[in-house]
């Protein structure tokens, strides 16, 4: 369960970045920043998680 939630985090993440991308294109950059700030926080969850399983030799823990 762990390496899926580390998985679709980094995905989500990443469609944050995408989204905060168009955003910003549109001049939006207020709304940009807290997608970005929330992709932030989601690969600092991921980070946490990583670390987690590390510490568990990689299982599913």
């Amino acid at each position: 369960m762990m390496k899926y939630l580390l998985v679709h985090n980094q995905e989500h993440a990443a469609e944050l970045t995408d989204m905060a991308s168009v955003l910003r294109g549109a001049g939006h950059t207020a709304a940009a920043a807290k997608l970005t700030d929330g992709a932030e926080g989601l690969t600092r969850g991921s980070g946490a998680l990583a670390e987690a399983l590390a510490l568990l030799g990689g299982g599913e823990g």
